[in-house]
């Protein structure tokens, strides 16, 4: 992998979004793009949107209400194919239980 991906919260609830980012992306192109997927999942994607084509930056992943929870992760693919470029781990919990104790 040629990026760092990293989350704003580790955890979230149905309904909430996902603010990722990433950096040191080697080459970006206009078309590569983020997911979120479940965990281990090779081509199912829950949720897209396009970066924009930058070495660095962030978006918000709308995550649906009606997502089970589990084991997901962000990530980042380049070139508008399936050139898995990083990744980043989340996990969809039950409402009110997204913050840590």
């Amino acid at each position: 992998m040629s990026a760092r991906v990293t989350v704003a919260a580790p955890r979230i609830a149905p309904g909430d979004s996902i603010d990722m980012s990433w950096s040191d992306l080697n080459y970006a192109h206009k078309d590569d793009w983020v997911a979120l997927c479940a965990r281990g999942a090779k081509t199912d994607t829950l949720a897209t949107r396009k970066t924009g084509g930058t070495k660095k930056g962030a978006v918000r992943l709308a995550v649906s209400k009606s997502m089970a929870p589990g084991e997901y992760e962000v990530r980042l693919y380049s070139s508008g194919g399936w050139t898995l470029a990083g990744s980043a781990p989340v996990a969809i919990v039950a409402a009110g239980k997204a913050t840590l104790p």
